[in-house]
């Protein structure tokens, strides 16, 4: 579906939002592959989500990636820039400087939003969605989400197999203790999560606590990983400013922790240790 930005389609009601919350372009990727797959992947989702909500199947869907960039990449800001161009592609900057609309081939579109990826000093993951401004690595974690927070980006404390364990689980723990987070961190799952294994009890208490639970791809720098995106994310419904996706969406998010539903695939067992393996292996 093509998104048009006229004023008089500045507000879509009802749509069907499809979102991959943690997006990584690895220079080892193929882009038109990754964003092609990308849309094909986040239409899946869709017709996933459609099933089971209120919203009509065949209706206005709106899909977004969200970028989760490490210091090392820069993608966003190239092709936002021009520096990278994307041929057979139209990219449309957005008034949020952080949002861009692409469209591929003038056939179907998506919105790409900037966002970091940040490793604090108990090396956890934190994610700043929203934003294309570098943040300091190293940082106690409590001080990095106060940082993005500030900053107006949303803050992200990402799952990731092992660093949720032992000393780095009870930082963990801590943060969700914190009752005045619940209205500004949201927690993530990702992909690489195998299917069959237990929900993890930290994001079980994260969720029973109120915070909000995302998800996303997470796809790993390695070749053809680019083809997992799209695959494992969240759906919403409701009202859309197109002239502001990223602020609509996010709105819609904070109606409460069940606002969003998740949908997608992760890993099965065999696929994690590839994987993982794969990654392991290329170090």
């Amino acid at each position: 579906m093509r998104l048009e930005l006229t004023s008089a389609s500045k507000y879509h009601a009802g749509m069907l939002i499809v979102a991959d919350m943690h997006v990584h372009l690895y220079a080892c990727f193929d882009l038109h592959q990754a964003f092609n797959c990308a849309i094909s992947n986040l239409n899946h989702l869709a017709g996933e989500a459609g099933k089971d909500s209120g919203t009509a199947r065949g209706g206005a869907v709106a899909k977004f990636l969200f970028l989760t960039e490490r210091s090392d990449c820069h993608f966003f800001r190239d092709i936002r820039s021009g520096r990278m161009l994307l041929p057979g592609m139209k990219v449309t900057r957005m008034p949020d400087e952080s949002v861009l609309l692409i469209e591929w081939q003038e056939a179907d579109a998506f919105y790409l939003v900037a966002g970091r990826q940040i490793v604090t000093a108990e090396r956890l993951e934190i994610l700043a969605l929203g934003t294309d401004r570098d943040f300091a690595s190293g940082l106690p974690a409590s001080d990095t989400i106060s940082s993005i927070a500030e900053s107006g980006a949303i803050p992200v404390l990402n799952w990731a197999f092992g660093k949720w364990w032992f000393r780095r689980g009870r930082v963990v723990s801590e943060l969700l203790d914190r009752v005045a987070l619940r209205e500004t961190l949201s927690v993530c799952d990702i992909s690489l999560r195998p299917r069959g294994y237990p929900e993890p009890s930290l994001m079980k208490k994260a969720r029973s606590d109120g915070f909000r639970i995302i998800a996303g791809s997470d796809p790993l720098p390695l070749p053809a990983e680019e083809r997992l995106i799209g695959t494992y994310g969240v759906a919403l419904s409701g009202d859309l400013n197109l002239d502001d996706p990223l602020k609509s969406f996010w709105q819609l998010l904070k109606k409460g922790s069940r606002a969003a539903e998740i949908v997608g695939r992760r890993s099965s067992v065999v696929e994690f240790v590839t994987r993982t393996l794969k990654l392991n292996l290329r170090f």
